[in-house]
């Protein structure tokens, strides 16, 4: 298993505050923030955490994977963000973050999804969601 961490990548919010997912905001996030860290990471597989950074330091609040998606449609998507807006709601002024934990190949290229299982990654987001817990009990996992 090789993968490589991104981020964190701050996603873009609305003015009341909850997470953007407007499609000119979503594009910016997407196509200039992330692409910026590595052309192909918006595209590619793996894990992410989203985490929020307040008073106590940055505090994981959900773990999740995309194996057969991309990032970019799978990170952002309505259930997902719907757990992050319960978290931000909570906190008045946490800023939320995400990381990008990228599978690459034996040479070092991003994987792209794929409609195969791939238990690795499965193993990492059980691995992730349990170190979350270490730090979140209220991990939304």
């Amino acid at each position: 298993m090789r993968y490589e961490i991104f981020g964190p990548f701050t996603i873009p919010r609305k003015a009341n505050r909850l997470v953007d997912r407007g499609p000119k905001a979503q594009r910016e996030f997407w196509d200039n923030t992330v692409a910026s860290a590595d052309d192909g990471l918006p595209d590619a597989c793996g894990c992410y955490v989203f985490a929020v950074s307040a008073a106590k330091g940055v505090v994981p609040s959900y773990v999740g994977l995309t194996e057969k998606r991309t990032f970019r449609q799978e990170c952002i998507g309505a259930y997902q963000a719907g757990n992050y807006n319960d978290v931000l709601a909570a906190k008045d002024r946490a800023r939320p973050l995400l990381y990008l934990l990228a599978k690459r190949t034996s040479k070092g290229r991003l994987v792209k999804p794929s409609k195969n299982s791939q238990p690795d990654i499965q193993f990492l987001e059980t691995y992730l969601i349990g170190l979350g817990l270490n730090r979140n009990s209220k991990l939304l996992n």
